[in-house]
C-alpha cells in the first residue's frame, strides 16, 4: 500500500443510463423532495443551485460584506447617533442631524467621519454574528429539512451575544468619534483606544457590554431569524435564486424592520452610557432616566433614522453576502463540471445534465486505510468514484466496505 491514498468524488444526484450494457443496480426508495434551501439541484429548473461551501467560509464572508456595506451606509449611522444625542441640539431627525453635519463639517467629512471605525466594528461583529449563525444552526438542527424558527432564534441569540462582546470596545469608539468634531476629542482608532485606556481604564471599553449583548441577542435573533426564514420562502417558491443580490436585499429589509421595534430602546440607553458615563452608571440607570424624563416615546428616539440606516445597511450587506457566495459557488461548480466531465460514465449525459450533476459533486481526501464507505450507508443516489489512488473492497469492515488503498490512477466506485 502506498503513502497518498487518493482523493474521492461523491455525486448526489440521478443520472441516466450512461453506456449501453452498464451494470444495473437494484432499484432504490428514493426520499421525498426536500424544499427551500436544502432541495436537491434537480428540483430547481433554470435556477442556480446552493452548492455547499466550506463551513469556515461563512467567517469571512459575512466580515467581508458587513465591512463593504459600511460604505453606503455610514452617513445614516452617524445621522441616528446625532438624533440620539440629548437636547436634540444637533437635529430632530435624519434630514436635520445631516444637514447640520455637513454644513459645520464639510459634505464628506461630515457624511463620513468614524468611518474606519465603523468597518472595523462591522466586521468584528458580523463575522460572529451571521458568519456562525449557519454552522451554530447546523448544530442545532441534523435534520434534511429546514429549521423550525425557534432554533433559527437560538442559533440568532448565541451568535449575536458573541458578536456584541467582540464589538463593544469598537461601537463605544464609534459612538464617541460620530459626535459633531468639535465634542470629539480623538484623531483615530488608535488614538482613541490609547486615549480611552490612558485615562479611563480598559474596563470602560466595555461598558455597557451587558446592554450590547442584550441588545444584540434580542436583536439577531429577530434579524436573522426572519432574514433566513423570507430568504427560504423566496428561493423555495421560485420567485429567486440563491445567489441574487435581490434576494439579500429583500430579506435583509424585513429582517430590518422586526429588529428595529426590538432594539431601538436599549439602542437610545445606550448611548446615553457611552456618552454621559459620569451620569448614567448603567444603562438601565439611563432607561430609567429617560422613561421618567422624557416619556417612555423618547426610548424610540432616532427609530426612523435606525430603520433608514439599518434598512440599507441590511439589504446592502445580505445582497453582498449573496454575491460573494454566490460567486464562490460558482468557482465550485465550474471546478466539479471539470470532474464530472473526466468520470466517462457520464459520457453519454448531455451538457445541460453534466451541468446539473456538477452541484451535488464533493470532494474528500482520504488517508491509507480509511473507510471511504460501508455498503448499505451511503445516501440515495450517491455514487463514489475515485480520482487520485486507489480503493479496494474488503470484508470485515462491513459488509463491502471501500478503504483508500495505495497512490497512483485508478478510478472506482
Amino acid at each position: 500500500m502506498g503513502r497518498n491514498a487518493g482523493v474521492a468524488v461523491a455525486t448526489k444526484e440521478e443520472a441516466p443510463a450512461a453506456t449501453k450494457g452498464a451494470q444495473q443496480s437494484k432499484p432504490r426508495k428514493v426520499a421525498p423532495p426536500l424544499a427551500g434551501r436544502n432541495a436537491p439541484s434537480g428540483s430547481f429548473e433554470g435556477q442556480e443551485l446552493k452548492i455547499k461551501l466550506p463551513a469556515w467560509a461563512s467567517i469571512p464572508n459575512a466580515g467581508a460584506a458587513s465591512c463593504m456595506a459600511v460604505l453606503f451606509t455610514n452617513p445614516m449611522d452617524r445621522a441616528k447617533t446625532l438624533t440620539q444625542l440629548p437636547g436634540k441640539k444637533y437635529g430632530k431627525n435624519i434630514v436635520e442631524a445631516l444637514q447640520y453635519v455637513c454644513k459645520k463639517e464639510g459634505l464628506m467629512p461630515g457624511l463620513y467621519r468614524g468611518l474606519p471605525v465603523a468597518m472595523v466594528r462591522e466586521s468584528s461583529k458580523n463575522m460572529f454574528r451571521i458568519g456562525l449563525f449557519g454552522p451554530v444552526l447546523k448544530c442545532l438542527h441534523k435534520e434534511d429539512t429546514p429549521a423550525p424558527a425557534w432554533k433559527r432564534f437560538i442559533a440568532g441569540t448565541i451568535t449575536g451575544a458573541l458578536g456584541a462582546v467582540s464589538s463593544n470596545p469598537f461601537d463605544l469608539i464609534k459612538t464617541r468619534m460620530q459626535v459633531p468634531a468639535e465634542m470629539c476629542a480623538y484623531t483615530s482608532l488608535k488614538n482613541a483606544m490609547d486615549t480611552i485606556v490612558k485615562k479611563e481604564g480598559w474596563k470602560t471599553l466595555y461598558k455597557g457590554v451587558g446592554a450590547s449583548v442584550t441588545r444584540d441577542m434580542l436583536g439577531s435573533s429577530v434579524n436573522l431569524t426572519v432574514q433566513s426564514m423570507a430568504a427560504e420562502a423566496l428561493v423555495s417558491n421560485l420567485i429567486l435564486s440563491p445567489g441574487s443580490p435581490v434576494l439579500g436585499g429583500i430579506s435583509g429589509i424585513l429582517s430590518a424592520a422586526a429588529s428595529v421595534a426590538v432594539m431601538q430602546p436599549i439602542d437610545t440607553a445606550r448611548a446615553y452610557v457611552y456618552l454621559k458615563p459620569h451620569l448614567y452608571k448603567d444603562v438601565t440607570h439611563a432607561f430609567r432616566f429617560i422613561v421618567l424624563r422624557e416619556g417612555p416615546m423618547a426610548l424610540y428616539r432616532g427609530s426612523r433614522a435606525h430603520f433608514f440606516r439599518t434598512a440599507p445597511h441590511y439589504a446592502v450587506m445580505f445582497a453582498l453576502l449573496e454575491c460573494i457566495t454566490g460567486g464562490e459557488r460558482k468557482v465550485l461548480h465550474k471546478r466539479n463540471k471539470a470532474i464530472v466531465d473526466t468520470v466517462p460514465i457520464f459520457g453519454a449525459m448531455s451538457e445541460e445534465q453534466r451541468d446539473k450533476l456538477a452541484h451535488g459533486v464533493r470532494i474528500q481526501q482520504f488517508k491509507r486505510g480509511d473507510v471511504i464507505v460501508n455498503q448499505g450507508e451511503t445516501e440515495d443516489r450517491e455514487m463514489f468514484f475515485m480520482l487520485q489512488g486507489t480503493a479496494q473492497t474488503c470484508k470485515g469492515l462491513g459488509a463491502g466496505s471501500g478503504v483508500a488503498g495505495a497512490g497512483g490512477g485508478g478510478s472506482g466506485n
